[in-house]
């Protein structure tokens, strides 16, 4: 049975309407500015091949369900705006969320063990990743991860890392170590040490120098160089 509307209204009356198609196409249009399609019911379900979509109202509500069955199953939403727009895709490895213009999208995407919110352009903007064991913090090149061992930053080829054991930085060939048994400074081949049993200076030169006055002092001392030894200053004392 095929209904044709030309320009004129249609009403029908029936207990029961079915319409099949096997191996065919069904469609129903309302064409127009101001075209509205109607269908009144308690409960309207949509089935397809791994896909089903369910309206259902009830004296408490209202409820709209969607499935996508499969692996390879996945639900969109979309809302393409004048230079923003929204987007919304469930699958069964997660999900992910965005907002705002093509370029710089705020997005956030929850997958198996791992959470990250974006904002900004890629690799300029914000970033903040979440997963069982860490926190991550991103803002174009600064990183702070926190995990329960401690932390770490970096900003470019500067790191600051904080754990139990103590601290360590380091800015390209220069390092510092901070721990429970002392201080530790390193300036290419040049290292300073600071520790319980005393203090430790190594490196192909060294100088010290003072405005007003210097003092060494130790129970037992010695100092030695290969060629000429210079002790200099306004003021120079030198005891045990």
């Amino acid at each position: 049975m095929t209904y044709s509307l030309n320009d004129k209204d249609l009403n029908q009356n029936a207990e029961q309407v079915f319409l099949r198609s096997t191996g065919g196409f069904v469609s129903i249009d309302s064409l127009g500015d101001g075209a509205i399609a109607v269908i009144n019911s308690n409960a309207i379900n949509l089935n397809g091949d791994g896909a089903f979509v369910q309206m259902q109202g009830t004296s408490n509500g209202g409820g709209i369900s969607l499935s996508a069955q499969g692996d390879g199953g996945c639900i969109q939403l979309n809302t393409p705006g004048g230079g923003t727009g929204t987007f919304l895709a469930l699958t069964p490895n997660g999900f992910i969320l965005s907002y705002g213009p093509p370029t710089a999208m705020g997005t956030v995407q929850v997958q198996e063990g791992e959470m990250a919110l974006s904002m900004g352009p890629p690799g300029l903007g914000s970033l903040l990743t979440l997963t069982p064991d860490s926190i991550t913090l991103k803002v174009g090149l600064a990183t702070l991860t926190l995990t329960a061992e401690g932390l770490s930053t970096s900003v470019g080829s500067t790191t600051v890392e904080v754990g139990p054991s103590g601290v360590s930085e380091s800015a390209g060939p220069n390092s510092r170590e901070l721990g429970p048994s002392g201080h530790a400074l390193v300036a290419g081949e040049t290292s300073l040490e600071v520790g319980m049993a005393g203090l430790d200076v190594s490196g192909p030169s060294g100088a010290l120098a003072f405005d007003a006055s210097g003092q060494i002092s130790s129970a037992l001392g010695t100092e030695s160089a290969d060629g000429m030894l210079n002790l200099q200053g306004p003021m120079v004392n030198v005891g045990s």
